[in-house]
């Protein structure tokens, strides 16, 4: 059993190589600078979420846990205005990935599309049999 499992992954692995990843590449690179501007977009999310718990921190660390409460409000009010921006930035990402997975998906289809024109159907080369006519 064990030997069937790995067979069927040394199979899998030869689907995903290197000429796939280029065709992958052809098709992404009209949208370089779109996919750049979400990179960017995914790093500033990420900064962005790890500011969250270190404002926290200074919450309980130097506010709640003093006993004072004079930076509280403003520490509540950043930790909002980061959780809102986080989601704004998260926002756009989405979109923006989505617009570029169906362009992409759309110039596939439109060039798989032409690619089938060209080819002979199946039913026209299909050996017809007797007695049997398309309806």
């Amino acid at each position: 059993m064990s030997l069937r499992l790995l067979e069927e992954e040394e199979y899998l692995g030869k689907i995903y190589d290197a000429t796939i990843a280029r065709r992958l590449g052809g098709y992404l690179r009209p949208y370089v600078r779109i996919l750049a501007v979400a990179s960017i977009l995914v790093i500033s999310i990420a900064v962005l979420k790890a500011v969250g718990p270190l404002i926290i921190k200074e919450a309980v660390d130097s506010q709640i846990k003093e006993g004072t409460d004079e930076r509280l409000a403003t520490l509540v009010l950043t930790y909002l205005g980061v959780l809102i921006v986080v989601f704004l930035l998260s926002f756009v990402q989405i979109i923006i990935m989505t617009y570029v997975g169906q362009r992409v998906m759309m110039t596939c289809d439109s060039r798989s599309s032409a690619i089938s024109r060209r080819c002979p159907s199946p039913s026209s080369t299909a050996i017809p049999l007797a007695g049997w006519s398309p309806a």
